[in-house]
């Protein structure tokens, strides 16, 4: 008998650029968690999505347009961006099939969506409705190159700005290669975490 449902509820990627290693395992892992929880009598379904929106795809849009010597407006640029962020979904939605991850792939949910930006309106009305929305000290950061508002994570550093790197190596059970496949002796995953602040 089925054990009832289970929903990974997945970050999205953002749709800019082809998929690395870093989506390779994220998606592989989480993939084998759903395949498994589907084999233990779960209704596991998984619904891939995307966040079409940010400052990246702004600026190579922007850069585009620059290049083409083509003047842009709000409208036009916001319309280019959709398509801009659209094309690279298709992309990575065939590399992600390609790397074996089971999903429904004909409807995945799209942070550009019209009734998803609704949503985010309506929760925005009833946050102000409830009094959480009100007037701060907080300043809201401002690109003038790229004529835009800016996330704390967006703003630049200055040049002289130093991040710590930090490499962990986590040991493997049983010696991390039981069979000698890798020349035997003790094997550890390397991890390069790039936000080591939070370990």
């Amino acid at each position: 008998a089925p054990h009832g449902t289970f929903l990974l509820h997945d970050g999205p990627p953002y749709s800019n650029g082809n998929i690395h290693l870093g989506h390779a395992l994220n998606k592989i892992l989480k993939d084998i968690v759903v395949k498994h929880r589907t084999m233990c009598g779960f209704r596991a379904p998984y619904v891939p999505g995307w966040d079409n929106h940010g400052l990246p795809i702004e600026v190579q849009v922007v850069r585009e347009f620059r290049e083409k010597k083509e003047a842009w407006t709000p409208d036009t640029l916001r319309a280019r961006c959709r398509t801009y962020a659209a094309e690279w979904v298709g992309v990575q939605k065939g590399q992600f099939q390609r790397l074996g991850v089971r999903g429904d792939w004909e409807n995945p949910y799209l942070t550009m969506a019209p009734e998803f930006e609704a949503g985010i309106v309506e929760t925005l009305l009833e946050m102000a409705r409830r009094g959480y929305v009100y007037r701060g000290l907080k300043p809201v950061l401002w690109d003038p190159g790229n004529e835009t508002a800016l996330a704390n994570t967006e703003a630049e550093y200055k040049d002289n700005f130093v991040s710590p790197a930090l490499y962990v190596a986590f040991p493997l059970a049983a010696g991390g290669d039981p069979d000698g496949l890798l020349g035997g002796g003790d094997v550890r995953a390397l991890i390069w975490p790039t936000t080591p602040w939070t370990i």
